[in-house]
């Protein structure tokens, strides 16, 4: 845990149980959680900061998904929260997040969160604390324009209004920048409006009790002129998806568009290889290095930052091969032999996928019956963290497709979003006829009226008992779920594909 104080709160000297500390551009390492902390000001004023207290933990407020710096607040609102508590507290309520330790022995790093629309009671606490973490929730409220961009949400059209809560007496807003402009309010006596008198940019909000006790803060961006962010001429929202077509993803544009439908002129904010801009159009190749688009507007002497991630898909195979290990947007191909040789090297197909995806289905053709989950993690190449879900190969080596010589083609197919994305094409093997495909799948599948077991066709012995009839097959014989339930009949919501032996399995049993 750092002290961290700018140029603005004027610390002379920063003392830990009367021992004076380090202090090196305004910050300096605290050597434990508990303890007396005293600030001396230039003015010769000092105060005293608690740290940790027998009747309350410390409470960091960070940025969405616990990233970021925090700050001490004095209570959870809304957002993101890390919490330091003793190792033997006892945690209650929902835990999001499994607990961290920390450097200092003794204690342990808590995650909570909280939206803008939950209760005090769903916060949740520790049996040990004697107060409530929960504090009132306050907010800013205007119209925003979506991007990923950490420096809080940004506000368009008329300056957003501060929605206080009751125990606010003061409140602070200033310019995220040293040296920058800042000022006091109460809020129940002037607006944001009144405060910023016209400014543009990126901003930091405080709120404060009546004995000037920090309980929250945010930070904030406003744009006057701004109004929407398009891709490829469709509104750029957090559920936007950008799937390649068969010769792969199309150059994106990119558009900010004022008032009127007028495109507003970005300046891009850092070198980014594979981006330009045109007549105030931004243009991102079809490479993954494109994808992070950082970009300012400008208005005067005001300047705000804007942060696109474009949610297009990529993908490789993480191996010996240095061509697989790039990034692609097109499906690989490979034999049956080459697919199993990279299956027995342990070999993982990688792919890239946006933030509002929590999975992706697999599976060979119209059966993606295997769910891999999606993670976040920092990227070697860059600075930022990624998501990714990552597709052992050897877990398809014993699939039809791959197990068993066929005289057509196979394709690894990722569902992305309700989107059928081909990642790998297996060619057909040479000198295998149609009756010989034939005669293999009809003594794999059995008699269709032996039983009401459904049959999928991924397995090791190359068709196998599924653990429930799909959707589409219910459909496709007339059989309604009501009647399905009534009758005991198995059924797997996440299948998707409709063999005929299975629909003539349902059919046969219904009229029988």
């Amino acid at each position: 845990m750092l002290l961290s104080a700018g140029d603005e709160c004027n610390v002379a000297d920063v003392r830990y149980d009367g021992d004076s500390l380090n202090l090196v551009d305004g910050e300096c390492r605290l050597p434990s959680l508990t303890g007396r902390l005293t600030l001396k000001y230039t003015s010769g004023d000092q105060r005293d900061l608690p740290l940790f207290e027998e009747t309350a933990p410390l409470i960091f407020k960070l940025q969405d998904g616990w990233t970021g710096v925090g700050r001490k607040v004095g209570g959870i609102g809304s957002g993101h929260f890390i919490v330091v508590a003793p190792d033997a507290w006892q945690r209650t309520g929902h835990v999001p997040v499994w607990p961290g330790t920390c450097v200092n022995i003794g204690f342990t790093a808590h995650y909570f969160s909280r939206g803008r629309q939950q209760g005090a009671n769903d916060v949740g606490n520790f049996k040990e604390c004697r107060v409530a973490l929960a504090s009132d929730v306050f907010g800013i409220d205007g119209d925003q324009v979506f991007d990923v961009a950490v420096q809080g949400p940004l506000f368009v059209g008329a300056v957003p209004m501060l929605r206080p809560a009751s125990n606010i007496a003061w409140a602070s807003v200033g310019e995220e920048q040293k040296k920058g402009w800042k000022e006091s309010f109460k809020p129940n006596e002037s607006s944001l409006s009144d405060v910023l008198q016209g400014r543009q940019g990126r901003f930091f909000l405080r709120v404060y009790d009546a004995d000037v006790k920090l309980l929250d803060s945010m930070e904030f961006r406003y744009f006057k002129d701004l109004r929407e962010i398009r891709i490829n001429g469709a509104s750029y929202t957090p559920n936007r998806l950008l799937t390649p077509s068969a010769t792969g993803h199309p150059p994106t544009e990119v558009r900010l568009l004022g008032a009127g439908g007028t495109t507003l002129s970005p300046i891009l904010t850092k070198s980014v290889n594979h981006t330009t801009v045109t007549d105030g159009v931004v243009v991102a190749e079809p490479h993954p290095d494109g994808d992070d688009i950082a970009c300012a507007l400008e208005s005067g002497t005001d300047r705000v930052s804007v942060f696109i991630r474009l949610p297009r898909i990529w993908w490789r195979i993480d191996g010996i091969d240095d061509e697989l290990r790039k990034w692609r947007d097109t499906p690989l191909a490979m034999t049956r032999q080459e697919f199993r040789e990279h299956a027995e090297a342990n070999e993982v197909i990688r792919i890239r996928l946006p933030k509002h995806l929590g999975s992706v289905n697999v599976g060979f053709d119209d059966e993606q019956d295997r769910s891999y989950p999606v993670s976040e993690e920092m990227a070697a190449e860059k600075r930022n963290r990624t998501r990714s879900s990552s597709i052992p190969l050897e877990e398809f080596a014993d699939y039809r497709q791959i197990d068993q010589r066929l005289n057509q083609d196979a394709t690894l197919i990722a569902e992305c979003g309700g989107e059928a994305l081909p990642l790998i094409q297996v060619s057909a093997d040479p000198g295998v006829d149609d009756v010989t495909a034939a005669v293999t799948v009809a003594v794999r599948t059995g008699s269709p009226g032996d039983t009401l077991v459904p049959r999928v066709a991924c397995p090791r012995q190359r068709w196998r008992a599924g653990k429930g009839f799909s959707p589409r097959e219910l459909r496709a014989a007339g059989v309604t779920k009501a009647e399905a339930k009534r009758r005991a009949i198995p059924v797997d919501p996440r299948r998707r594909s409709v063999h005929a032996t299975n629909t003539d399995t349902l059919t046969r049993a219904i009229d029988d």
